[in-house]
């Protein structure tokens, strides 16, 4: 923790008032809207217990099926809201920084439109939501930590920041009275100091988070040069294969430049060939014509033929009719 070595001054009063209102009523008036929303649930525990799994999620890094998960909260974290393993009953323990993650983690408020609980970013200045001003007020806290350890601030600086820091504890319902009261009271030494020692223990809860974070993706980064290296020396295998199989594809690759040599010689003779049968075609078609024409002749020699056999048929009635008569007269003759 840093040993604060400021000396009383009008700057560093104005340093302690702003820690002052940061940590005391940006603090309560959180607590109060985070309370009020939880108990519409059941209350503390009772939201605790039912999304346990999904708060351990948050711790882990990691989603239902394994897969990466963002990790808001942190083992101190986690084990103020289940101390000795069950749900705590109240958030009077809770810092502000755990308070604001725990609207997004609970799922009791929507997350800004433009960014997210588990960013840093600047929401949109329409944006008028809870979720807003809960985000304005953790990037003013951040802010604010930029000036630890001296906390000394000059009146400019320390009007900007006030004036920001009003604006957004009266969209969270504080009272501008007691606004007013940080600003004006008298403070002395021994309470500057003291405000001074809140926002510095706030700082250092969450700088033990970062380092915490840091150590983790240092480990997941180690695993992930492992896991490099072994991707690395798969890949040369594949290399080492994939020039054999280039091999191989090339000695096929000759095969069949060869086998496309023969392949267009028995298509040149095929085309030969076929040029041939075009011309016997025509000759068979040529032949067929004569044939066809000597078919005609025959069947009209044929019809002659059968004519001639009608006649001949005819005449041999006529000899044998003759001859009958013949042999008559001779009998005939004989008698005489």
């Amino acid at each position: 923790m840093y040993k604060v070595m400021s000396v009383y001054s009008k700057g560093t009063a104005n340093g302690a008032r702003l820690a002052a209102l940061l940590i005391n009523e940006g603090t309560s008036a959180v607590r109060k809207i985070f309370d009020e929303k939880v108990n519409k649930e059941g209350g503390l525990a009772a939201i605790l217990k039912k999304k346990q799994a999904r708060v351990k999620r948050f711790l882990d890094g990691k989603n239902e099926k394994g897969g990466k998960h963002p990790q808001l909260l942190y083992p101190d974290q986690y084990d103020s809201l289940y101390p000795n393993g069950k749900p705590v009953e109240t958030s009077n323990n809770f810092d502000l920084t755990l308070l604001i993650l725990l609207f997004g983690i609970l799922c009791i408020e929507p997350e800004p439109k433009i960014t997210k609980w588990s960013t840093n970013l600047e929401p949109s200045p329409n944006d008028r939501s809870l979720g807003a001003h809960l985000m304005r007020l953790k990037r003013f806290r951040n802010k604010l930590y930029g000036h630890i350890p001296s906390t000394s601030l000059d009146e400019n600086v320390f009007r900007l920041f006030w004036d920001e820091l009003e604006k957004i504890l009266t969209s969270l319902q504080v009272d501008s009275e007691k606004i007013e009261q940080y600003k004006t009271e008298c403070i002395d030494k021994v309470k500057e100091k003291e405000y001074e020692k809140c926002l510095q223990d706030l700082m250092c809860a969450d700088l033990a988070d970062v380092r915490a974070l840091c150590e983790k993706i240092c480990m997941e980064s180690s695993n992930f040069q492992s896991n490099c290296q072994g991707i690395i020396d798969e890949m040369k295998d594949m290399q080492l294969d994939a020039l054999k199989n280039f091999h191989t594809v090339t000695l096929m690759f000759d095969r069949f430049a060869k086998a496309s040599g023969k392949m267009q010689h028995f298509v040149e003779k095929s085309f030969s060939f076929e040029q041939k049968l075009e011309v016997l075609s025509s000759a068979v078609c040529e032949n067929t014509s004569v044939v066809s024409e000597n078919t005609s002749v025959v069947s009209e020699i044929a019809s002659v033929v059968s004519e001639n056999t009608s006649v001949v048929s005819k005449n041999t009635s006529v000899l044998e009719q003759i001859l009958l008569l013949m042999l008559l007269s001779n009998a005939v003759m004989k008698k005489l």
